[in-house]
């Protein structure tokens, strides 16, 4: 029995995907830098999925940003707890632009390393 091969998604599929996600993030941005939230790091991947990842140096400020921003958006965080004593928040949303015709995968995140009594 042979396995098929899924196709490859063409290139100008993936660079339509992108486009879509730059003008999601230009309007995140916007709204962002207007209600005054936290800014974060943004990642455009190729399959145009928009991660925005808290990363500010206060790990109380990190968790806010995810929180305030998954708010904006009305989106649930959950948080986990590696074995390792890093904490995890994790938003996995989707999102239109306007006039688009789909959403646009996205999603926040921040990584909390455990304090230094917890390394202990």
């Amino acid at each position: 029995m042979t396995q098929e091969v899924p196709e490859a998604v063409p290139s100008t599929t993936l660079y339509r995907w992108q486009r879509q996600a730059q003008r999601v993030l230009d309007e995140l941005l916007a709204e962002g830098e207007k209600l005054g939230l936290p800014p974060l790091a943004w990642t455009l991947a190729e399959n145009g999925a928009l991660v925005g990842e808290a990363a500010q140096d206060d790990h109380d400020e990190r968790r806010e940003a995810v929180r305030r921003w998954a708010a904006h958006v009305g989106a649930v965080v959950d948080n986990y707890h590696a074995g390792n004593g890093y904490e995890e928040l994790h938003v996995d949303c989707e999102i239109v632009a306007k006039g688009a015709v789909g959403p646009v995968p996205s999603g926040f995140r921040a990584v909390i390393p455990p304090t230094r009594t917890e390394r202990a």
